[in-house]
């Protein structure tokens, strides 16, 4: 049963104590739930990092509830695997189009990624077609396209 008292739950920069608090707040099971964060003060050291901390625990909490009756119990309950970019990057760096075209962006001499890199080292990341290759490859596309990177 739902309980029908609305939740205000203010959050600031207490990591652990934000996850204690929404474990008690989960056995009320409100039937409505306010979260306010409260943003770092300037003059405090590392607290803008625990305030965001505590923003991510909420906004992950927040996600999980509203995809609750989607989403399997096994991925609701899994443990963080990140985000999953590089395996994704790998497969599209494999795809026979899109090596062609980092061969003909890549092998162009004139290229002014290799202003800034050395073309050896340029060539040792695009060899491993990973992460680090598809943004050596987004960088010559985006010199490519703008003009006062020249």
């Amino acid at each position: 049963m739902r309980n029908k008292v609305p939740i205000l739950f203010l959050v600031f920069n207490r990591p652990s104590t934000t996850l204690k608090v929404f474990d008690n707040i989960k056995r009320l099971k409100p039937e409505k739930l306010f979260i306010v964060a409260n943003g770092p003060r300037e003059d405090k050291v590392n607290e803008k990092e625990k305030c965001e901390e505590v923003r991510k625990i909420t906004e992950k909490i927040i996600l999980k509830k509203v995809y609750s009756d989607t989403l399997p119990g096994e991925i609701l309950k899994r443990k963080k695997q990140g985000f999953g970019v590089g395996s994704a990057i790998n497969n599209w760096m494999g795809n026979k189009l899109v090596k062609d075209m980092v061969f003909d962006i890549m092998n162009n001499n004139n290229s002014r990624v290799y202003n800034l890199i050395p073309k050896d080292r340029v060539a040792y990341f695009m060899k491993k077609k990973d992460y680090k290759s598809w943004i050596l490859l987004n960088l010559a596309l985006w010199f490519e396209k703008h003009e006062f990177a020249k």
